[in-house]
């Protein structure tokens, strides 16, 4: 029996107990799908809340970019650093992420990864952002191979 993929289209021969044709498309269709998730809870928060996130991750805020050793793979996290407990509040909103609570100084730190959450961050964060230095961080996490090629569908589609 024949199979077709539901993010390429291409057809597939037998199945056992997988959905997409590829490792790659099961990655890039999840990708997609953070990213649109992620960017329709933005819009409903507003440009209003979009401007202020921008200010205060670009002054409290972090965009890493992790490498592992021996795979030589790829890893982004986003992170606020903060005292207040409002991004507690952001992480139950976005329900994605984790809390770092650092009860010595009384800091709360929200990291979260995932190239499609974080490219719709960036994306929304984009046209506000004045600092060179994070402007600079964000082309170069979207100049990375990977990024490009989502970046790519996405207008494909």
């Amino acid at each position: 029996m024949k199979y077709k993929c539901p993010f390429c289209f291409e057809i597939f021969g037998d199945r056992h107990k997988r959905i997409y044709c590829s490792r790659k498309c099961q990655q890039y269709d999840k990708t997609i799908k953070d990213y649109y998730y992620t960017l329709k809870l933005l819009n409903k928060l507003g440009k209003d809340f979009i401007i202020w996130f921008t200010g205060f991750w670009e002054g409290e805020g972090s965009l890493c970019q992790e490498v592992n050793s021996k795979t030589r793979n790829y890893h982004f996290t986003f992170g606020i650093v903060q005292k207040d407990k409002i991004i507690c509040k952001w992480k139950k909103y976005f329900k994605f992420g984790k809390i770092n609570s650092y009860l010595k100084n009384d800091v709360y730190q929200w990291l979260f990864g995932g190239t499609g959450k974080i490219l719709a961050f960036t994306e929304a964060m984009n046209p506000y952002i004045k600092i060179r230095k994070r402007k600079i961080q964000i082309q170069k996490f979207q100049k990375h191979s990977y990024v490009k090629e989502i970046i790519k569908i996405l207008k494909e589609k």
